[in-house]
């Protein structure tokens, strides 16, 4: 072959650095190196193995006390996804809620956002439009404080969907024409 993908890069390198980590006795090392493994195989869809390296990953920041750091709740966020793709969805409530909780403690507004629009689109899937408008509101928030402005032009679209399927026209199209003109300022 000519190419090489930037996942198999990715994986090559995660694989090494796992190697190195086992050997050197690092923990958190081998932890990072098994949820970048995870989350290649949640960017090739291979759902069940991404759930079970990001479990075994979350297990080994338990271990070796590394879990309240920002690639910890990532790992835990990426984690709730698997487990969302392999109908483990009380599984992924948990998991999500455990991230939320950590990322405001640890004051890392762009994680919480995410673990909030998990927790979101969870509602939403069980019909709880409600609860799914008041969390991904919360997400939003999220990320207008840490101006990450492409997770917030998806959840403003994940809101305008929700507000259709819930016959309000007029906040649909608002929370569409934000997400539109994010994208456009992203020039994307």
């Amino acid at each position: 072959r000519l190419f090489v993908t930037e996942s198999e890069v990715d994986e090559r390198l995660a694989q090494q650095a796992r190697m190195y980590a086992e050997q050197a006795g690092f923990g958190p090392g081998k932890a990072h190196a098994l949820a970048i493994l995870g989350n290649v195989a949640l960017v090739r869809r291979e759902f069940a193995e991404a759930f079970r390296l990001l479990g075994q990953a979350v297990g080994q920041y338990r271990e070796s006390g590394a879990l309240r750091s920002e690639p910890g709740v990532r790992t835990l966020i990426w984690l709730g996804t698997a487990s969302v793709k392999v109908d483990r969805e009380k599984y992924a409530r948990r998991i999500y809620e455990k991230a939320r909780t950590l990322a405001s403690r640890l004051d890392i507004q762009g994680l919480e956002g995410r673990a909030l629009w998990g927790l979101g689109r969870l509602a939403w899937t069980e019909g709880d439009h409600g609860r799914a408008t008041s969390l991904m509101l919360e997400a939003r928030s999220a990320f207008e404080e840490s101006e990450d402005l492409i997770d917030l032009s998806e959840v403003m679209f994940n809101l305008g969907e929700i507000y259709r399927e819930q016959g309000k026209l007029d906040e649909a199209l608002a929370a569409v024409h934000q997400s539109i003109r994010l994208i456009e300022r992203l020039g994307n």
